[in-house]
């Protein structure tokens, strides 16, 4: 993970989890608390403390019926320059719906660990739950198709990523196609790797992706 300056000033990274968990055979309530989360970078034990503390975390223990509300915590770390803690919270973003708030801040930490490409493996499995095919139907009644936004900015971070990113990044990107290729946006990465150099490996690996969902398609 990236090193950060940890001269000056202390930092704290104060984090309150109330993790209340009850055998969720008995149908009694189970509940996660996020009650005061203020990280700021730390390369002491704090950090650590806290990457525990949410590995710890055992959602399997809840029921479908009890609202586990562990959004407050996300949104925190996922904006993250801490690669430990961002990395750690992106284990439990990848088991919630798909949540645009989640989303703007997973995008948003991205660019602060932008050549961390473990990371970025992370990120794409949770950009997947947005991919559902638009429903055209919505538009013509015009409603806007469901996730289309949060598509249009998944899409435009991995245009920047292959084509600005470094070339360890950009070529991880590539590979991690595969978790958002559908038919719906198969043009767009059709289109993207013609714009890249193609004997980077960034293109190579995403024409790889192109070529596998072709034959996924065929029955190939």
């Amino acid at each position: 993970f990236p090193s950060h300056d940890t001269s000056g000033s202390p930092t704290e990274v104060n984090s309150t989890i109330e993790n209340d968990t009850q055998n969720s055979n008995t149908g009694e309530q189970a509940t996660i608390n996020s009650n005061s989360i203020n990280t700021t970078p730390n390369s002491g034990a704090n950090n650590l403390d806290i990457v525990q503390e949410i590995n710890n975390i055992n959602l399997n223990s809840f029921t479908k019926e009890n609202f586990i509300d562990i959004k407050p915590l996300l949104l925190s770390l996922l904006n993250n320059e801490e690669g430990h803690l961002q990395e750690a919270a992106l284990r439990l973003a990848i088991t919630q719906a798909a949540d645009n708030e989640i989303l703007n801040s997973l995008i948003n930490g991205l660019s602060l660990n932008v050549n961390d490409p473990d990371i970025l493996k992370s990120a794409t499995q949770y950009f997947s739950k947005f991919m559902e095919n638009p429903n055209i139907e919505d538009s013509k009644l015009g409603q806007s198709p469901k996730y289309l936004s949060e598509q249009t900015q998944i899409l435009e971070f991995f245009n920047r990523t292959l084509k600005d990113g470094s070339q360890l990044v950009s070529s991880e990107a590539a590979s991690q196609v595969k978790y958002i290729l559908r038919d719906h946006n198969y043009g767009f990465f059709e289109n993207l790797v013609q714009k890249l150099d193609s004997e980077s490996v960034a293109a190579k690996n995403l024409q790889n992706c192109l070529r596998k969902y072709s034959l996924y398609k065929s029955g190939g």
